[in-house]
């Protein structure tokens, strides 16, 4: 996927963020490490809110190297996916496994939210929003 990668923060807690844009419109963030409640999930709608200003709606946030999240980020993703779709555009999630998939499933977000193994097919799913 060719992308353009603006770098990594880890201006917060315990999550770092890197944001890829692979084409106009859309963004991956790529998060390493935990994501608790408090700081952590406050950067990542902070980050989420920076790209929606400039019409970038369309998000897939890539958790292929997160190992433990709270419950706080359950709510923040059902809450980017309700914002992102109400400015016509979409989340998806990408490559969570282990502790962080076993989360999704049982809280039932797998089935209203697109899971997809890697960014690449999160990112082709989104294209089919329109």
């Amino acid at each position: 996927m060719a992308a353009q990668n603006v770098g990594s923060r880890k201006d917060w807690e315990n999550v770092e963020i890197h944001t890829v844009y692979p084409k106009p419109g859309y963004v991956v963030l790529e998060m390493t490490g935990s994501i608790h409640m408090g700081p952590d999930c406050r950067r990542i709608d902070h980050e989420v809110e920076q790209h929606v200003a400039k019409a970038d709606n369309r998000i897939v946030f890539d958790l292929t190297r997160v190992t433990h999240m709270e419950s706080a980020a359950i709510g923040l993703i059902v809450r980017t996916h309700t914002h992102l779709m109400k400015k016509g555009g979409g989340l998806r999630v990408a490559g969570a496994k282990g502790m962080v998939r076993s989360v999704l499933e049982m809280t039932q977000v797998d089935k209203v939210i697109g899971v997809f193994p890697t960014a690449s097919e999160a990112l082709e799913n989104l294209s089919l929003l329109g």
